[in-house]
């Protein structure tokens, strides 16, 4: 396809009966100059047919539908001087097309290798295209590595593959390596134009985007569809989404606004209306995925990347609908988006380099609850621990050497010398706690804060850690995390609550089981804070 030319159709003869061809056939490219949106791969390959310079082997890397093997075939064709029609079953013997996925086996490679020996019948080169490239076996990399590498002069290899880190560097090493690139979804909605226009195809401009969009780039998947919905009157956005199972951008935004609002009942009755009319729970975590990725750069909400992350857990889940909703309610975009604000119109104070912080600001260790409530000065003071009600809350040694030498030094009448220790946390928000882990480098802290639940009460000021495996919950009760988690909770709130680490496996009062409780049904096992 040259610049500003439409998609042309190849002349082929009628198929046996009434079967109509498919549009992705009829108008596959016949010339390096059709191939659509892949310049830096048919602009080389152009010039080396004008100079009648090619190499021995080439690789064709890219996701399916992009034009790989349409190109390997064409360039076969130039290879060898000859016009290319698509006829799939050419009888030209020196171009032969190998599919690795079923012909993956060192036999299979022995028998390519003892046929490049024999000169072509009747072109100038014979031309081996191996199709799924990567499916070859190790041994079969191994028995055809050196035929690729030191061919006959008559012989050139085109290999194409759709997942080039299963090559192995030995292979790479020997080709000419050309990437095929995702077409965007405004030069393929330009394509499909092109194509329903010459089939006095119907479209709505609208209705097209949204196929392109839909095709994931790949031209093959996002003819196959507009070919698909070609026997109606016309082709509108609505009948794209019907077909494909997909909400309505308005659906979705109104699904965002509700999480931002926190408006749980609207949460609920949007996500029930979604799901009763056909779309799945996984489609529409994925729409609110692209959604939400584009709402966080137009809206200047990064903000959203935190809910992204959650929402790719979705498709993990044994009960997707209610890991869906989990989500969205158990996650406060307001807070986040206050806490945005705030950090907009204050510039941040964190250091630039995480590893002074240790040294410039120590952090301050977990209180024990003494420091907090008189009422519980009976409570032993020389352990690192104190367990109670299967409840161990975390102290530091500093904590102990400093409960026993009591509380002498402490103003009650000067809030600021407590404030560390006493004061409450407004605004408690757990996705800012495992995000500062990772701004802070603080791995170890993050991965095991991302497998448990968590509730912060701010009457007394406790943070209580659950986990669903003892393993878990042992790694929470050293004083390695101890120490991570109290000077995250220090850099973000100034403040440090007492940390309990419950014995208990399951808390009744998870998000999930809150959320299964609103729509229905029950918790059976909760493990890593996932049903």
């Amino acid at each position: 396809m040259t610049k500003g030319e439409g998609a042309k159709p190849r002349d082929e003869k009628a198929n046996s009966g009434n079967m109509k061809l498919a549009l992705y056939r009829k108008y596959r490219p016949t010339t390096l100059d059709q191939v659509v949106g892949q310049p830096q791969v048919t602009d080389i390959l152009a010039a080396s047919a004008a100079a009648n310079s090619f190499a021995h082997a080439y690789l064709f890397t890219g996701q399916r539908g992009t034009g790989k093997t349409t190109v390997a075939r064409i360039l076969a064709h130039l290879i060898n001087g000859l016009d290319y029609n698509d006829n799939i079953n050419s009888d030209n013997v020196d171009i032969i097309e190998i599919d690795a996925a079923s012909n993956n086996g060192v036999d299979d490679v022995r028998e390519i290798r003892d046929s490049v020996q024999l000169a072509p019948m009747s072109c100038s080169h014979k031309v081996y295209i191996i199709d799924e490239f990567h499916m070859l076996s190790k041994p079969a990399f191994n028995a055809l590595l050196k035929t690729i590498e030191e061919p006959p002069e008559y012989v050139v290899f085109i290999l194409a593959t759709t997942e080039l880190q299963k090559v192995p560097a030995t292979i790479l090493s020997r080709v000419q390596r050309f990437h095929f690139k995702p077409l965007p979804a405004e030069l393929l909605a330009s394509h499909l134009r092109s194509i329903a226009d010459q089939e006095k195809i119907k479209v709505d401009d609208e209705a097209l985007l949204l196929i392109a969009k839909s095709g994931g780039g790949s031209v093959r998947d996002s003819i196959t569809l507009l070919d698909q919905l070609s026997g109606g009157d016309k082709i509108t956005v609505a009948m794209v989404n019907s077909v494909l199972g997909l909400v309505s951008s308005d659906q979705v935004d109104q699904l965002i606004n509700a999480t931002i609002a926190g408006d749980y009942v609207g949460i609920i009755n949007d996500v029930d209306g979604i799901i009763a009319d056909g779309t799945s729970p996984t489609t529409l975590a994925e729409q609110l995925i692209k959604r939400l990725g584009e709402r966080a750069i137009t809206d200047q909400r990064p903000d959203f990347y935190t809910i992204i992350g959650s929402l790719l857990d979705v498709t993990k889940s044994g009960m997707p609908d209610a890991k869906l909703l989990s989500v969205l309610i158990g996650f406060n975009l307001t807070d986040a988006k206050s806490i945005t604000s705030e950090s907009k119109a204050q510039p941040s104070q964190r250091p630039s380099n995480p590893k002074k912080i240790a040294a410039d600001k120590p952090a301050e260790k977990v209180v024990d609850a003494e420091q907090i409530s008189p009422a519980k000065s009976d409570s032993p003071k020389s352990t690192d621990s104190v367990k109670v009600n299967n409840i161990t809350t975390i102290k530091s040694a500093s904590q102990v050497e400093s409960t026993n030498s009591g509380n002498a030094d402490v103003d009650d009448n000067n809030p600021t010398d407590t404030q560390s220790a006493g004061l409450a946390i407004k605004d408690f928000v757990w996705s800012d706690v495992l995000q500062q882990t990772i701004d802070q480098d603080r791995p170890s802290a993050h991965s095991l804060l991302e497998k448990c639940d968590y509730r912060y009460d701010p009457d007394s000021n406790t943070l209580t850690l659950f986990f669903g495996k003892p393993f878990h919950r042992k790694r929470a009760k050293s004083q390695g995390f101890n120490d991570e988690l109290t000077a995250t909770l220090k850099e973000l709130y100034d403040t440090v609550p007492v940390i309990e680490i419950s014995d208990e496996s399951a808390p009744a009062d998870s998000d999930v089981a809150a959320v299964l409780n609103l729509v229905g049904g029950e918790v059976t096992t909760i493990t890593d804070g996932t049903i």
